[in-house]
């Protein structure tokens, strides 16, 4: 009995053979004066209720909290904190339906991970202090997309934007807005770029075929002289003399196809820009003014799918002249085209207004 006594001694005060094992337990969030305190007690309609692995009386380990609010976060725990892998999912509220999983550290977003937005939007990639900070992919439920560097939870470094049709801008973002870089339709085609924030259009060689003139011959005018009196002699023959006909031949008539009002589209075919009479108004490019020779010639407005716009001077399909461009995130420029590119004017966008002389 002595050495039983014994062993039940040594066993009560030696450490468990696979090392501490933490206590499963339910606490309760409080906010003090003094701050965060977990306590074996509360009322979970007012404080958050964890259920799961507990050591020093805080979480530590695998457990979940749910919020007043009833949102929720399943995974691991250090010290009191969300640390390691797990998922938030955001109860009632502004951002009801929306979650996140990934990596945490010190109750924070950080790490990889993957927020989900209750529209369909979506971020897989780098976090950092609760943002997206680095590389990642924020995609549109609308099939948009963006691949590249984030700060503080925008775009900012490099990176792909891709639009819904395949249209491209690959560069410089800074502070989410695009800033050097070049934009490419869904062929491949560079069809503009952006220095410093202000995007330069970029556009190959307008093809408009010119119709000859129409000529037009109207028939000649016949005149014909009064048949003379038949003059008949005594003699048995009849004798009848007609004068010759004569033709006078008038000049043709020349007529020119006069400049008139209508609506064109134009788009990207056969491997160069064409202008059509039909065409799809949220892919095409939709013109309306004058027009000449099959393309725009005049004043007139040139209508982008992406909210662009030009309003102004045309010559044979190109701006030439003076006239307005106003890209779609407000910047706008002012002044004269010329073959279809700035040349004299100025570029306003925001706060920045800067002069172009010559195209440059």
């Amino acid at each position: 009995m002595k050495y039983i006594l014994i062993i039940i001694y040594i066993l009560l005060l030696s450490p468990p053979l696979f090392g501490n094992v933490n206590i499963v337990a339910i606490l309760y969030k409080w906010k003090t004066a003094s701050g965060v305190q977990w306590k074996e007690f509360g009322d979970k309609d007012i404080h958050p209720q964890y259920k799961g692995d507990v050591e020093n009386g805080e979480p530590d380990g695998l457990g979940i909290i749910i919020n007043t609010n009833k949102g929720k976060y399943v995974g691991e725990w250090k010290d009191g904190k969300k640390q390691g892998q797990g998922t938030f999912t955001y109860g009632k509220g502004k951002w009801e339906g929306e979650k996140y999983e990934g990596e945490f550290k010190d109750g924070y977003r950080h790490g990889q991970g993957t927020y989900t937005w209750s529209d369909g939007d979506k971020y897989a990639g780098e976090f950092k202090d609760d943002k997206p900070n680095g590389q990642g992919t924020y995609t549109w439920s609308d099939g948009r997309k963006y691949e590249g560097e984030f700060e503080d939870g925008i775009k900012h470094g490099q990176g792909t934007y891709t639009s819904i049709r395949g249209y491209k801008y690959v560069g410089e973002w800074r502070e989410n807005k695009s800033w050097n870089g070049k934009e490419y339709d869904e062929n491949g085609n560079v069809i503009g770029k952006f220095v410093n924030g202000v995007k330069i259009i970029v556009e190959p060689v307008v093809v408009v075929e010119k119709k000859p003139a129409v000529v037009i011959d109207k028939k000649p005018a016949v005149v014909i002289d009064k048949k003379p009196t038949v003059v008949v002699e005594k003699k048995p023959s009849v004798i009848i003399v007609e004068p010759v006909v004569v033709v006078e031949k008038k000049p043709a008539v020349v007529v020119n196809k006069k400049r008139q009002n209508g609506v064109l589209f134009r788009r990207w075919e056969n491997l160069q820009w064409r202008w059509f009479r039909n065409g799809n108004e949220k892919k095409d490019r939709k013109y309306v003014g004058n027009i000449h020779n099959g393309g725009p010639n005049g004043q007139g407005i040139l209508f982008f799918p992406d909210g662009d716009k030009y309003v102004g001077k045309f010559k044979d399909g190109e701006y030439h002249g003076q006239g307005t461009y106003t890209f779609h995130d407000g910047a706008k420029y002012v002044g004269e085209f010329k073959n279809g590119k700035v040349w004299n004017g100025t570029v306003h966008n925001g706060n920045l207004e800067y002069k172009i002389v010559k195209g440059k």
